[in-house]
């Protein structure tokens, strides 16, 4: 808890040596793709100068398969106005959610991380001086695997077939982003 305490403070510190402003972006969504539609939530911290925020952001993805982004977010403001599009690219890690059926009588399933990434374009709207809506829509794609061990198989089959009962499974999601937030 201290280091995260004394980050926290040399960034604050440098922000304001170096005419940078904290930003925060909290974002609600759906994402649609062949799976269907789901739900997402986003927050992302990071600093702004000029027209550049760059940040680092986790969330939550409900899409197939629950997990949870945590990405490095950089955006740029298109015009100089407060309302201005603006284009965004986010990369990073899709880390699974822990699932709570995860063994059945005939298999062992473990997710692992993947990749994650958004890129599209969005529009700040400002509200006085207390901050701004953000809207945005994108491209994404998230990335996980799963390993499923048929090991209960040898019980009820009674045929050993050299111990690989090890089957991985790539998937890969691709979808599009609608995210609606607040920015201050």
């Amino acid at each position: 808890m201290r280091k995260i305490f004394l980050i926290s403070s040399i960034l604050l510190y440098i922000s304001a040596a170096a005419q940078y402003s904290f930003h925060s972006i909290n974002q609600l969504g759906i994402v649609e793709g062949e799976k269907g539609t789901s739900f997402q939530l986003q927050t992302i911290n990071g600093f702004t100068r000029n027209y550049w925020f760059a940040g680092v952001g986790a969330g939550l993805d409900y899409y197939h398969q629950r997990t949870v982004p945590v990405f490095i977010d950089i955006r740029r403001k298109i015009l100089k106005n407060e309302k201005s599009p603006f284009v965004y690219a986010d990369a990073g890690f899709s880390f699974p959610w822990e699932k709570q059926d995860g063994e059945s009588v005939w298999y062992k399933e473990e997710y692992k991380k993947g990749s994650y990434f958004d890129l599209g374009l969005g529009y700040q709207l400002p509200v006085h001086k207390l901050g701004s809506f953000v809207f945005s829509l994108g491209y994404s794609e998230k990335r996980l695997r799963e390993e499923r061990y048929n090991d209960f198989y040898l019980i009820y089959s009674g045929v050993y077939d050299g111990g690989n009962n090890k089957n991985i499974m790539d998937y890969r999601f691709r979808r599009i982003s609608i995210k609606a937030g607040w920015q201050f």
